[in-house]
């Protein structure tokens, strides 16, 4: 048996269980370790569903993974069991499995493929909640400031917006309903913990902010639910989310930054998850996704995006919601400059476009002339 662990760039650390201690309404951060390359880790079954895609890290699964139609994943597959790739999928790295994988025709593996691996399974531990006796509801379209403790159930309605900070906050139930905003307001090395007992769910259109510095890493959300844990179509969340005794399920087109780890976990048709760990082959700064993204090459470090620009679009004919297309405030090697023109062609989006900031490299490769597109 060859062992996974040489080959891993990094081994995942186990998610540490820990006790939450009720005082009165302030409780005290534990240790929690997030995991390394994965975006996703399911104990049973992993499924990326039709056009689907993994746009950094890769996935793991103690039993079977499968990955259907027109699928993209831009990392590995790592399976103790058996792997499928299914018809003009594409997975960017390796397939590791214990068991067999197919690999059917069409479907593209750019990295090794191997059989007979020892893969290591992690544990996902469990926690217990305290919860406390005072319900949180936000209306619609109202604005709420929670201050860490233990609450029972809490309430977003349409447009409502929370804003969260640095802490742990224990809910008995959580859900983001329809258009509802989350707002994280976190700086340095603060984190912030979410830990639910009996009901997470984000519904469709829901969407994770970001008040001070963006760090999905230092977001941890947890649940102990068995039932479905959903994060709706079109939702924007963020965060290492982890449901030990339930099916996670991201639903068609919806957008997670960071981890989803559970019992079970399914991404479904068009859905999309950013990992934590973007490869960054040729050690420049800039991971590799957006390398290909901007046509400059991901193996050569002299080789880079000169402009990275950061900012919303707000698209007034879809629900007038603002989508963030790129942030690379924390790629290093960059410094900020203000007050530089992009042009994008009208063509590409629809609406105004408000640029937050532009970054350029430390080495002063200066502003391309030519039209930038999103």
């Amino acid at each position: 048996m060859l062992s996974l662990t040489h080959l891993l760039l990094r081994k995942k650390q186990n998610v540490r269980s820990n006790a939450i201690a009720l005082c009165m309404a302030v409780l005290s951060i534990a240790a929690f370790t997030a995991a390394s390359d994965l975006s996703v880790y399911s104990v049973e079954q992993a499924y990326i569903g039709p056009r689907a895609v993994i746009n950094t890290g890769s996935v793991q699964s103690e039993s079977s993974v499968l990955v259907d139609n027109y699928a993209q994943i831009k990392g590995s597959v790592y399976s103790s069991g058996t792997a499928l790739v299914r018809s003009y999928s594409h997975v960017y790295e390796d397939l590791y499995t214990g068991g067999t994988y197919t690999v059917e025709p069409g479907a593209t593996v750019d990295g090794d493929k191997r059989e007979d691996v020892e893969v290591p399974a992690y544990t996902l531990e469990t926690k217990n909640v305290a919860v406390g006796y005072c319900n949180v509801y936000v209306g619609r379209y109202q604005t709420k400031t929670l201050s860490p403790g233990a609450y029972k159930d809490v309430f977003i309605g349409q447009g409502g917006k929370l804003y969260l900070s640095a802490g742990i906050y224990n809910f008995r139930q959580f859900e983001a309903y329809y258009g509802s905003k989350v707002y994280v307001d976190i700086a340095g090395s603060e984190e912030i913990e979410i830990n639910v007992r009996d009901n997470f769910v984000v519904r469709d259109r829901a969407k994770m902010y970001f008040h001070n510095a963006e760090n999905p890493s230092a977001v941890h959300i947890y649940t102990n639910q068995s039932s479905w844990v959903d994060i709706g179509g079109y939702a924007d969340y963020s965060g290492v989310l982890s449901a030990p005794n339930a099916e996670i399920r991201l639903l068609s087109r919806g957008n997670w930054t960071g981890e989803l780890n559970g019992k079970k976990v399914s991404v479904m048709a068009e859905a999309s998850i950013n990992g934590l760990m973007a490869k960054d082959s040729d050690e420049d700064g800039v991971p590799d996704v957006v390398e290909y993204e901007a046509t400059t090459n991901p193996f050569d470090a002299s080789s880079k995006p000169a402009t990275l620009v950061e900012g919303f679009w707000e698209n007034r004919t879809a629900w007038g919601e603002q989508v963030q297309v790129y942030n690379f405030s924390h790629f290093s090697g960059y410094e900020r400059v203000d007050e530089i023109p992009v042009f994008i062609p009208a063509q590409n989006l629809t609406g105004p476009y408000s640029i937050l900031y532009t970054y350029k490299d430390g080495a002063g490769s200066g502003i391309p002339d030519d039209d930038y597109t999103p």
